[in-house]
């Protein structure tokens, strides 16, 4: 099982640049409405961009840049030799797509937390079946569990295609005493040859 996220592992890392939109289908809201959030990549070898709740973020191989929607006039600049090291540098409550930690991690912990939505030293994710989807050619299932001590905090499916790439991640989040919270990550990714270089217009902007 973990042979198979390895797999992941050198397709992401060996691509040259990554092209991926992430839908991300959260639980119905007080109105009865699921919410729906997109995140978009770009990545290559020393040059990115992601856009995500309001966030857009600008790698050029040495530092990450952040500005808000909903701040306009400031950034935030970070050092940062990786986009992923960026992001936790930037905070720990940053979408951080698992594209980014399988290509700038060799820590299968690291994949895991990408996939499994809990970042915290405390929880423990663990690899526990590989299936073959039903009605589904060409995909495999990687079945995850988060554990804190002997509670189950939830369970994660990894949906991955006979080119090793992601599709789509489902994560039920046990709640005591109410429904499991189901969320949905459905990814649309291409591997390219290259993407177009960006580069931070600071403007007006203040740090």
């Amino acid at each position: 099982m973990l042979d198979l996220l390895q797999e992941v592992r050198k397709a992401y890392y060996r691509a040259d640049a990554i092209v991926e939109t992430i839908t991300e289908v959260l639980p119905p809201s007080v109105e009865g409405e699921s919410q729906t959030q997109v995140t978009k990549l770009a990545i290559g070898k020393d040059t990115g961009q992601m856009s995500s709740q309001g966030g857009n973020y600008i790698w050029n191989g040495e530092a990450l840049y952040l500005t808000l929607d909903s701040v306009p006039d400031a950034y935030i600049k970070v050092k940062a030799r990786t986009f992923l090291r960026g992001l936790n540098e930037i905070s720990d409550v940053v979408p951080k797509p698992w594209s980014l930690a399988f290509r700038d991690s060799r820590s299968y912990k690291k994949w895991l937390i990408s996939l499994c939505l809990y970042n915290t030293n405390d929880v423990e994710n663990e690899i526990v079946d590989l299936t073959t989807a039903e009605n589904q050619e060409g995909i495999q299932i990687i079945s995850l569990k988060s554990t804190l001590g002997k509670t189950v905090l939830g369970t994660t499916e990894v949906h991955v295609t006979n080119e090793n790439i992601i599709s789509k991640v489902v994560n039920t989040l046990v709640v005591e005493g109410a429904p499991d919270v189901v969320i949905s990550r459905t990814a649309v990714t291409t591997f390219v040859d290259r993407i177009p270089s960006v580069k931070f217009e600071q403007d007006n902007r203040v740090r």
